[in-house]
């Protein structure tokens, strides 16, 4: 009679007819929720646990780990202190990448083999789920050394933007090392030191193209006077002071070119990058031939991952000024970050015949061809 139920309740989990129905909580987080209605009664029975133990084998033959885990709860359902049924619940949510209920079912695992059971294979399954457990502190350990690593460094170049009052990269700096660690001590109390976050200062909206070609030329004395003072507060890193005056510049004359491109150079040194791709793309609405306007466009696109447009704008700042160190070096960049090497390469040579090997460019660029061709080989 026993067998002949065995093989009822294999078939019947074979070919999918067995319901999901509400019951009851075992401690385990399994819940008997997962009996099917009509053997809710039968908790505990060891023949429905074996079924839909073997069911759950035959499924992750197939790879299909979800699929599995469900059979084997159910069989967990039916027969709490089930370890192979625990271990294999715990193989399945590693290879889903479910490191915490991973640990958890290789835990009930082994509070469900008695300390000195008998079985051979008991024996074996808490060898083998104490082994597991001690690579997944292991790799959890060595996980947290590397964020607390990388929330470090992070830190450090907040500080350095700090130093040159680039608020505006400090600030994501730090909110980044915040989301990698979120107990970091240092990025906290640098990011309550520097207060909330200023709201972006709106920029002047101008029209795409000069009305007429003199509009563009057209700078008054007040404006020159504007735009040189923004210079002077750029020198000194005063960049909040340098915005305010390129604001009135460019109110006085909304199609200054140069003001537009100083103030969405400005824009990306605090890493408002809205307000720098705003500015910078108006300032080549006004002058196509404005070298710099795409030179700093192409590093906004660089610093938002966007790297065909980086190097498309790098491509028309070369273009217009053939033989400027920092044009083929933004390129160079460009084409390492894409995996393009050869041509990263190729711009760090004609880099390097332009400028003297006593720049501080030049051993920059020579120890980055180096590195470029390494990843070549």
């Amino acid at each position: 009679m026993r067998f002949c139920v065995s093989i009822l309740v294999a078939l019947a989990i074979s070919g999918g007819l067995v319901l999901t129905p509400p019951g009851r909580g075992n401690g385990l987080g399994v819940s008997t929720d997962d009996l099917p209605a009509e053997d809710s009664a039968q908790a505990g029975n060891a023949d429905l646990a074996q079924a839909y133990y073997q069911s759950g084998l035959s499924i992750i033959k197939q790879n299909k780990y979800e699929d599995a885990v469900e059979r084997l709860k159910k069989a967990v359902a039916y027969r709490p202190e089930f370890p192979q049924a625990l271990f294999k619940l715990g193989e399945c949510s590693e290879k889903l990448k479910d490191t915490p209920k991973a640990v958890f079912y290789y835990r009930r695992c082994l509070k469900s083999i008695p300390e000195r059971s008998p079985l051979a294979e008991e024996k074996q399954i808490a060898t083998t789920v104490t082994a597991r457990l001690d690579k997944i502190d292991t790799a959890g350990k060595e996980l947290a050394r590397i964020k607390s690593n990388y929330a470090a460094s992070l830190v450090k170049l907040a500080n350095d933007c700090l130093a040159k009052k680039y608020n505006g990269f400090a600030r994501r700096f730090l909110d980044l090392a915040v989301a990698v660690e979120p107990a970091n001590k240092p990025a906290r109390e640098l990011l309550a030191k520097m207060g909330p976050a200023k709201a972006p200062t709106k920029t002047v909206r101008k029209p795409d193209k000069p009305k007429s070609p003199s509009e563009q030329t057209e700078i008054t004395g007040e404006a020159r006077a504007a735009y040189n003072r923004a210079e002077s507060y750029l020198l000194n890193r005063n960049v909040d002071k340098a915005i305010e005056s390129l604001n009135e510049a460019i109110a006085k004359c909304p199609y200054y070119a140069k003001a537009l491109v100083k103030r969405g150079s400005a824009y990306f040194q605090m890493g408002n990058f809205d307000a720098a791709l705003d500015d910078l793309t108006q300032a080549i609405n006004v002058d196509p031939k404005s070298d710099e306007a795409y030179y700093y466009r192409s590093g906004v696109y660089f610093a938002q991952g966007e790297m065909d447009k980086a190097l498309e704008d790098s491509n028309a700042a070369i273009k217009l000024s053939p033989k400027q160190p920092a044009f083929l070096g933004g390129r160079a960049n460009i084409h390492a970050r894409m995996g393009n090497y050869e041509q990263a390469i190729a711009d760090g040579e004609q880099l390097l015949k332009i400028v003297p090997p006593s720049n501080p460019l030049a051993a920059q660029m020579r120890g980055q061809i180096n590195e470029w061709r390494q990843k070549l080989k």
